[in-house]
């Protein structure tokens, strides 16, 4: 069995030791809980780079998309005018008066539902734009929040 007297001795000067290293075994932690956090904002940066990146391919996809779909309806806008034409032409009535009142309310129509589809695509667009604005904001804020960069 151990000397109680060398127990107590052994206890003050582990106790020295430990009251000793507190400070840097605090300091190391904190280093290294800080190196974590700006490793997860480089991380969060990275992806939202990555989420930005998909965002704006998405707006160029929906502006896309929107003037294919107002080329369609230019397309079948054309296809009727020209059916009315053909119509009028056959009953004899040719392509003046009411004939060409239907032919011209047609004709707008179409106009608007192509600068409508254009919008809607511009719209959606910008929306996409600004989801990856928000994305790389959000990522810039987190950073800016971390004790030491």
């Amino acid at each position: 069995m151990a000397d109680p007297v060398s127990l107590m001795a052994l206890a003050a000067t582990v106790g020295s030791a430990a009251t000793t290293a507190a400070p840097y075994l605090t300091l190391g932690a904190t280093a290294f809980g800080t190196a974590g956090l700006v490793q997860q904002s480089k991380a969060d940066d990275a992806a939202a780079d990555m989420a930005n990146e998909q965002y704006q391919r998405r707006a160029i996809g929906e502006r896309a998309d929107a003037s294919m779909k107002a080329e369609e309806r230019r397309e079948a806008a054309d296809s009727l005018i020209s059916k009315q034409r053909a119509i009028a032409a056959a009953s004899g009535g040719g392509t003046d008066g009411s004939a060409a009142d239907i032919m011209a309310e047609t004709a707008a129509r179409s106009s608007y539902d192509q600068a409508l589809e254009m919008w809607m695509g511009n719209e959606r667009a910008a929306s996409s734009r600004y989801a990856g604005y928000v994305a790389k904001e959000e990522a810039r804020q987190k950073e800016k929040a971390l004790p030491y960069k």
